[in-house]
């Protein structure tokens, strides 16, 4: 027998003994889990109550999650009731009508004088034994762009009288005249008030239903001109390609995609006719990952799987990239820091923290007069944090947190309420409950700049002082050839870009690239980096070796300044080519 028929006759053995022998292909319902066709005697529900042919619901109930917000006081008691059966409700459907878009004003006559009109005439609408109101525009939102429809997305398609609806919804859609989207998720690009102007980033831009919204602000009206741009990031690449699916419909020149961790996002240098100077924004969208328990209406598995920690794991991931936007903005510019998330350590925490950071230089707007018709709580002055663990005891201070208690584990000082009183800030917070307009929960504040941060006084410049030692070596080497002067922005030389070390936010400019040492924050550190028990002791600055003594902070040196000031760069050109002999 030849080797390449042995070989082919192995790969046949190895090949029948990998499938295991053959198995006869029939349906065994008691493998099956939850099918249509069990007989087992329960019920089957839709995610409302109502009884239907589909899966199994989820409970929708959870006793830590009553527990808790019963005693954050995040809803008032006479209310509670009410908050959760809305909460066990379907979410309704909400759309916008691209207001930049050519056809926005005949779409609006459209929706109003045809489908909307010729449902008011058919009578009342009703869907599970429930009447239905006809679409109705959202009171609040500008110009009636926003509209409001009582039934769910899969609900639609179950009325016949909706067809109409439903079919236009597909169809503009697709064609980019309208977006889908929650109704309080349209707060934010709103209480920014964006201008055509204005350059705009967006931190956490994913999945791109707020990106919509900012750039239909930037191109502003039809006619006139638009010198504004967006800058949308995003940390996973994945959820960038989302985010220029659903942007691409707009065809807009405003928009710019990055793929950034938002807590690290770089600080760009640009050349200007007044020179080099860092790109700082007028707006930023600070839309951060948070638990995401005001969603539980269109997201029901939440009831099963929300705990206390989920909150406070994201707490300093929130911090860091709020205290990033703070760096990125320009001074008089807006910041709009939001979750959907009923959280105070998520809120109110994260935004008394980075007012304490600050230092003044940023200050909450009051936003209770804007948008009169819709229908909000002003932010809390005072919460309880508790910890991850089922059970866990209540603290009402950072001072009654013991670190040796297992309660306390993960706990920070930056999630308990200030001791200074800030109680008329945080009472600027907006808060949006789901019973007061059948909507979702949602979180909203907005910061207004006022003056440049401050380098932090730990910060010491090791990119410059790195820089001279990298310019000595280079002259040692090349002694018989003239140092490099910096070439100007309109240099054609090459340039390369110089490796930033970690503990400093990247600076590049767009004709030459630089290194910049800005201004970062002591505290940052890479996510998800091990701690090694027994190995190290928490100092005032961080975590050090057992045994070495803790350096206090030098004094600022006079070369760091302020963002103000030009702040010290180099640039690096290629080394002059030798002459062949």
């Amino acid at each position: 027998m030849s080797g390449a028929s042995a070989r082919g006759k192995k790969r046949a053995r190895s090949w029948k003994r990998g499938r295991g022998g053959s198995k006869p292909d029939v349906w065994d319902p008691k493998k099956t889990r939850r099918f249509e066709g069990r007989d087992d005697g329960r019920q089957k529900k839709d995610h409302d109550g109502a009884e239907g042919t589909g899966w199994e619901r989820f409970p929708l109930t959870n006793a830590a999650f009553e527990e808790y917000y019963q005693q954050q006081g995040v809803v008032p008691s006479d209310e509670w009731d009410a908050f959760l059966e809305c909460l066990r409700k379907r979410l309704p459907s909400t759309f916008r009508i691209n207001g930049s878009g050519k056809y926005a004003a005949y779409l609006k006559k459209k929706l109003q004088e045809k489908l909307v009109a010729g449902l008011q005439t058919q009578g009342t609408l009703e869907l599970d034994g429930y009447a239905v109101q006809p679409p109705r525009p959202i009171p609040w939102y500008p110009h009636d762009l926003a509209w409001h429809i009582d039934c769910s997305r899969n609900q639609i398609r179950k009325v016949p009288l909706l067809a109409q609806i439903h079919d236009f919804l597909k169809r503009e859609n697709d064609i980019g005249s309208i977006s889908r989207q929650e109704e309080v998720s349209m707060i934010p690009p709103l209480m920014l008030d964006v201008q055509p102007e204005h350059w705009v980033l967006d931190m956490c831009a994913a999945p791109g239903s707020k990106t919509l919204q900012l750039l239909e602000l930037v191109q502003g009206t039809e006619g006139q001109a638009s010198t504004g741009l967006v800058v949308a990031n995003d940390a996973d690449i994945k959820r960038c390609n989302l985010l220029i699916h659903q942007t691409k419909r707009m065809n807009s020149p405003c928009l710019v995609v990055t793929n950034h961790e938002a807590q690290s996002y770089p600080m760009v240098k640009r050349t200007t006719d007044a020179g080099q100077e860092l790109l700082q924004y007028d707006r930023i969208l600070c839309d951060v990952p948070c638990s995401g328990d005001g969603t539980m209406r269109k997201a029901p598995d939440l009831w099963r799987r929300w705990t206390p920690g989920s909150a406070n794991g994201l707490h300093p991931l929130q911090l860091k990239i709020a205290k990033k936007a703070a760096q990125l903005l320009k001074v008089g510019g807006r910041l709009v820091y939001s979750t959907c998330s009923l959280n105070p350590v998520e809120n109110e925490a994260v935004v008394a923290a980075l007012l304490k950071h600050c230092e003044g230089r940023l200050q909450l707007v009051d936003m209770s007069q804007s948008f009169a018709p819709l229908k909000r709580r002003p932010g809390l002055v005072t919460w309880k944090v508790r910890g991850k663990r089922a059970g866990s005891k209540w603290f009402d201070a950072w001072d009654q947190v013991d670190p040796s208690d297992p309660d306390a584990g993960g706990l920070v000082e930056s999630m308990f309420p200030p001791l200074e009183g800030s109680e008329t800030a945080l009472s600027r917070c907006v808060r949006v409950l789901p019973h007061h307009g059948d909507t979702g929960g949602f979180f909203v504040a907005v910061l207004e700049k006022t003056a440049e941060l401050p380098v932090p006084a730990s910060h010491v410049s090791q990119n410059a002082r790195k820089g001279h030692q990298h310019t000595d070596n280079d002259k040692s080497d090349h002694r018989d050839v003239p140092a490099p002067t910096p070439a100007p922005a309109q240099a054609s030389a090459p340039a390369r870009e110089q490796a930033i070390p970690a503990d400093g936010p990247e600076c590049t400019e767009a004709s030459v690239l630089e290194t910049t040492v800005g201004p970062s924050d002591p505290q940052d550190q890479q996510q998800g980096q091990p701690e090694q028990d027994g190995m190290q002791e928490q100092g005032p600055k961080g975590i050090l070796p057992k045994g070495q003594d803790v350096v206090a902070p030098a004094a600022p040196r006079e070369d760091q300044g302020t963002l103000d000031d030009t702040p010290p760069s180099r640039t690096v050109l290629d080394p002059p080519k030798e002459r062949p002999l």
